[in-house]
C-alpha cells in the first residue's frame, strides 16, 4: 500500500500544475498596417487612414476595433460603428479611407505631438485574436 502513497502525491502535485498556452492558439492571421496617414483639420483634430495587409496567407481577419492613443487621450472605432463587418482575406488587403470609415475614423487631437500610436484588433477565421501596432507620423 505504500507505493500508492507516492504515486498518488505526484500525480495531485503534476495536476495542480499551471496550463501553458500552446502557440496554436495565437491568431493565424498576420494583420500590416500601411501607408498610415493623418488628415488634419482646421479645429487641430486629426482623422486616421491607412491599408490593411494580411501577409500569412492562412486565414482571413475580421477587423473588431482601431484604437489611436496618445499620452492623455484613446479613440476608439468599433463593430458598433461600422455598417458591414471590416474583413481582410487571407493575403489580401483592405483600404480604409474617408470613403470606407466616414466618421467612424478614429479622431484625436495630437497637438504638439510627432505621432500617434494604433493598434488593430482582430478576429481569425478559426475564432482567434490577434492584435498589431504602429505609429502614424503627424505632419506639420
Amino acid at each position: 500500500m505504500r507505493p500508492v502513497l507516492p504515486i498518488l502525491a505526484v500525480t495531485l502535485f503534476v495536476g495542480c500544475a499551471q496550463p501553458t498556452t500552446p502557440s496554436a492558439l495565437h491568431s493565424s492571421a498576420v494583420i500590416e498596417v500601411r501607408n498610415p496617414v493623418a488628415m488634419p483639420y482646421p479645429s487641430g483634430d486629426h482623422d486616421f487612414f491607412f491599408t490593411l495587409a494580411e501577409t500569412g496567407g492562412i486565414s482571413g481577419a475580421t477587423i473588431q476595433s482601431l484604437v489611436t492613443s496618445i499620452p492623455g487621450n484613446t479613440s476608439t472605432s468599433d463593430i458598433g460603428c461600422w455598417v458591414r463587418p471590416m474583413r481582410v482575406q487571407p493575403g489580401s488587403m483592405l483600404e480604409l479611407t474617408p470613403t470606407v470609415l466616414g466618421y467612424c475614423s478614429p479622431t484625436l487631437n495630437p497637438a504638439g505631438l510627432e505621432s500617434v500610436s494604433l493598434r488593430v484588433n482582430y478576429i481569425d477565421d478559426d475564432g482567434r485574436a490577434g492584435a498589431t501596432h504602429t505609429t502614424i507620423p503627424i505632419t506639420r
